[in-house]
Parts: C-alpha cells; sequence; structure tokens
C-alpha cells in the first residue's frame, strides 16, 4: 500500500505540473480504503454466576461503531480528488472535439473551472465541501452540447477511473453522480 501512496503521490505533482494551466477542474487521486476493512467487537463481558442474559445493551456494545466511509473518503479526500480531476482535466482540454469549449479562455478563468469541478466533486462524494459555482443547466445553457459530445466528455472519465484504479463500487458510484448531470448539460 506504501508503493501505491507513493505512486500516488508523483504521479499528482506530475499531472499537476503538466497540466495546471489547461485544467479546468480537479477531483481526486481515488484509491481505496487504507483503513483496512476489519472490524474490531468489543469483548463481550465476563460471564458472572449473578449475571443475566444478554440484554440489548450488551449485543449493541459489541457491535462496531465505526461508520461507513463516504465516497469522498473512499477515493483519496481532497489529494485523491485533485489528482482525479486534475488528470481528467488534461484529457478534455486536449481533446480536439471538446477543447474549442476553452478557446479564448484565461489562465484565471480555467483555474476557476478547476475549482469549481473540485467543489462540485468534494461536494457530491460527501466531503463536506460547498460547491460555489453555477448550477449545470445555466453554465452549460448556451454551449449546445449534444450527445456526442458528452459522450466524449464521460470517455475521457472512464479513462482517469481506470488510469487510477478506480475499485468497482466507487467506480458506480462516481459515474452515477456524473450521470446525474446530464439531463442539465447536454441540451441539443
Amino acid at each position: 500500500m506504501t508503493q501505491n501512496v507513493r505512486w500516488i503521490r508523483r504521479a499528482h505533482a506530475r499531472v499537476v505540473v503538466a497540466v495546471l494551466p489547461f485544467t479546468l477542474a480537479g477531483c481526486a487521486v481515488l484509491f481505496p480504503d487504507t483503513h483496512g476493512g476489519g472490524h474490531s467487537a468489543a469483548p463481550a463481558p465476563a460471564p458472572s454466576a449473578t449475571a443475566s442474559a444478554p440484554t440489548a445493551a450488551h449485543v449493541v456494545a459489541a457491535k462496531p461503531s465505526k461508520a461507513p466511509l463516504t465516497l469522498y473518503a473512499r477515493l483519496g479526500g481532497q489529494p485523491g480528488i485533485v489528482a482525479f480531476s486534475d488528470d481528467f482535466l488534461g484529457r478534455v482540454t486536449n481533446d480536439p472535439v471538446i477543447m474549442p469549449f476553452f478557446k479564448g479562455l484565461t489562465d484565471a478563468d480555467l483555474q476557476r473551472i478547476r475549482q469549481h469541478v473540485i467543489e462540485l466533486l468534494c461536494s457530491a462524494t460527501g466531503g463536506g465541501c460547498t460547491y460555489s459555482g453555477k448550477d449545470m443547466k445555466t453554465v452549460h445553457a448556451q454551449m449546445e452540447i449534444n450527445n456526442d459530445i458528452w459522450n466524449q466528455f464521460t470517455g475521457h472519465l472512464n479513462e482517469s477511473i481506470t488510469r487510477f484504479h478506480v475499485p468497482d463500487r466507487e467506480r458506480n458510484e462516481l459515474v452515477a453522480i456524473i450521470a446525474s448531470l446530464k439531463a442539465d448539460i447536454v441540451t441539443k
């Protein structure tokens, strides 16, 4: 696992340096739970001569109290979201089909878009962030995005998911979040 973390950090640094001027939004390093899957239940109290049958309090105390991790945490938290987003945005901003949507944008515009993507993914995956951008319908209303462009966009999303070896469960959850935006983005 240590090698994976080192690889992800190096990949993140390379992506940020290479893609920063071209990126629009950010996402995450996307790696599975590093806390392990094991739960340790509290030991049951030793029986005594005067003890009665276990009560509900004994049963509850024996259950693990660890809350399930959010998708945000399972994707690597903020560093994961940022690295994923940088990789993804590097792909879409260099795609000849999608590139025209970014023509004429300044570095400041691209940085703002990048920040909005990071905030959106952080918020949508349970990271506790607040999305400060406009709603998807307003942002994309005049862009005339059709299904072919959407499919090109989601193809790059899948390439980034594959690159970061996102497990199936997290992939499905992330794809569902992105798919829920389609009706507001595809306008033609």
